[in-house]
């Protein structure tokens, strides 16, 4: 059986949405999908996807896996909606062991058609590890001053990954070229650009899952057209 893709979203600085990104990639993407949270303190990537109060499995729940993972069992015990989610448990804080991290990935990606990863930034512990197990990086740029200075800081980490990165740029009105002058100056392709959509705010507080109306679902899936990725 052929293993599913993995995309890692990672921030190029704190607070620029690349939680939602991941999540609105999958709710768009097509097939089995695995949405797998990377940063233990972030939060928990059920809580975005309006999963916090669905029953099942999360990674702290996986510390003393040992030996071979029943990876169907696994799938089968954790969160879902329109997709699958293994998230961090903000009432449990757990940092899994590297290696532990390695053979969960390996043996879901056996099982679905695509894991999008809530990735650590450059520095953060485990960055490179999950790095490692990618596909594809996708490198979320703010277009603020302080955000593209973050963004360059942290482009130097990716050029140690053997994964194809590609960049994009969350957008502002009256921007015009900056995507492009950016993907230049961090040499990244350009894969493109997402909204900065002040609905999403609201949508999260009222449990709801980004990607599935509006100008974010519309760029979702022009990001997964620019991968190669069949949509919903």
């Amino acid at each position: 059986m052929p293993r599913a893709r993995i995309v890692s979203v990672v921030g190029g600085s704190g607070g620029i949405g690349a939680s939602v990104l991941t999540c609105s990639l999958a709710v768009n993407a097509m097939g089995r999908v695995l949405a797998l949270d990377g940063r233990p303190f972030g939060g928990g990537l059920d809580v975005v996807l309006g999963l916090d109060e669905a029953p099942g499995l999360r990674w702290p729940d996986l510390a003393e896996a040992a030996g071979a993972i029943e990876a169907g069992r696994l799938l089968n015990s954790l969160p879902s909606g329109p997709m699958s989610v293994l998230s961090f448990d903000r009432r449990r804080p757990h940092q899994p062991a590297v290696d532990t991290i390695r053979r969960v990935v390996h043996a879901l990606a056996e099982h679905v058609d695509l894991v999008l990863v809530d990735a650590p930034r450059p520095g953060e512990e485990n960055f490179l590890p999950i790095s490692d197990l990618c596909d594809d990086i996708i490198y979320l740029a703010g277009a603020g001053i302080c955000e593209m200075a973050s963004a360059i800081a942290g482009t130097a980490a990716l050029a140690d990954c053997a994964a194809t990165g590609w960049l994009v740029v969350r957008r502002r009105r009256g921007y015009g070229d900056l995507p492009q002058a950016l993907a230049a100056s961090l040499d990244l392709p350009l894969l493109g650009s997402v909204p900065e959509d002040r609905k999403v705010e609201d949508l999260l507080d009222s449990g709801g899952m980004p990607g599935q109306v509006g100008s974010l679902r519309r760029s979702a899936r022009e990001l997964l057209e620019g991968l190669d990725l069949a949509c919903r």
